[in-house]
């Protein structure tokens, strides 16, 4: 596989945030690409092509307490996402945080810690 990104001088100025985020997703979906072995790899890749790809755009995280007990990698992808948009400094926090639960990156969290990670989001500022 090869990836290819192109960044303008005026890209990384005027939205480094942004870029940031989304090398950083980029880099937690190769991350996770690695981490499948080679025969479930060829299995993920037939249901990926009946899946339609998950939206990296963040959607609303406001959600209740029930709803954060059953979250998924994806949801505090998105959550991380849109938290790193609306504070100063979103990104580094958000890997301190994933550093705090001994993880480089969204993979890498276990699920036992998915509803306190997403809490802890909900609370930075």
């Amino acid at each position: 596989m090869e990836i290819i990104i192109k960044f303008t001088q005026d890209d990384i100025v005027k939205d480094k945030d942004k870029v940031i985020q989304k090398l950083m997703l980029l880099c937690d979906a190769t991350a996770k690409e690695k981490e499948i072995p080679k025969s479930k790899k060829e299995s993920t890749k037939k249901s990926e092509e009946k899946t339609p790809p998950i939206d990296p755009e963040p959607q609303n995280t406001m959600e209740t307490e029930e709803e954060t007990a059953s979250c998924s990698l994806a949801d505090l992808q998105r959550a991380a996402s849109q938290k790193a948009k609306e504070i100063s400094g979103g990104v580094k926090k958000i890997k301190a945080l994933l550093q705090k639960y001994s993880a480089n990156n969204f993979p890498e969290l276990a699920e036992k810690d998915y509803h306190s990670f997403l809490k802890e989001i909900e609370e930075l500022v």
